[in-house]
């Protein structure tokens, strides 16, 4: 029987079992004619689709003997869980990471910055005092000044004038109420240009709605001018 020893150990170099994919990052290759793909790690689960015999998917994911498999290049391939015997590693994770081409940067473009043609110049907010309610407010008047400088590359497509039009919103609170209200209005108007260049003001008026509590308090939240 001793005889046997040196043969059986010669012979045990000359073969090597194929590797079944282990780890995360992996790149398996189906080892069997045709592999069905589940849409969970158990034979239990429904399957999606099959592989044929030397396809190679990537392993994002495993629980116990099952691996989850992963198509990068988009190919059509199914993508699922499947029984990890069924496969082997083609290359493992490291190998891919070394052998990975890094992609080179592209320069970042660069933009010239172009300011807001519309510019917002001053804005007065007042309330008028109620002459039938002492300490209160009967209503608030914004007042917005324009300003417009549009640059001259855009002057072959202006026109004489311009439309913009201003949202504002405001809230208040009411003598009874301890919650703040709000009210949102808008206004606008036409502004005749002169070498691309024009100014002007509007009024944003804001009456309560039907309020009829005194308004003991108000303040401007918002405001926002823009091209109709």
């Amino acid at each position: 029987m001793i005889r046997f020893i040196g043969p059986v150990a010669a012979l045990c170099g000359f073969f090597t079992l194929p590797i079944h994919a282990q780890e995360i990052g992996d790149l398996a290759k189906v080892n069997t004619e045709l592999l069905n793909v589940r849409t969970g790690p158990s034979s239990d689960t429904s399957v999606v689709g099959r592989v044929s015999q030397g396809a190679m998917l990537l392993v994002v994911e495993r629980q116990g003997d099952w691996v989850k498999l992963s198509d990068p290049l988009n190919r059509g391939l199914a993508e699922g869980w499947v029984n990890s015997r069924f496969l082997i590693v083609a290359a493992p994770s490291q190998q891919i990471d070394t052998q990975r081409p890094t992609a080179k940067s592209a320069p970042a473009p660069r933009f010239v910055p172009i300011p807001d043609p519309f510019q917002i110049a001053d804005a007065d907010f007042e309330c008028s005092e109620s002459y039938i309610t002492e300490g209160g407010f009967d209503e608030c008047e914004l007042e917005v000044e324009i300003e417009v400088n549009i640059p001259s590359t855009f002057a072959p497509y202006l026109r004489d004038y311009v439309d913009v039009t201003c949202v504002a919103e405001i809230s208040y609170r009411t003598n009874d109420s301890y919650f703040e209200q709000s009210e949102r209005e808008s206004e606008s108007t036409s502004l005749y240009l002169y070498s691309g260049t024009a100014s002007g003001t509007l009024e944003i008026d804001f009456d309560f709605g039907y309020t009829f509590e005194p308004v003991i308090s108000a303040k401007v939240e918002s405001l926002e001018c823009r091209p109709d």
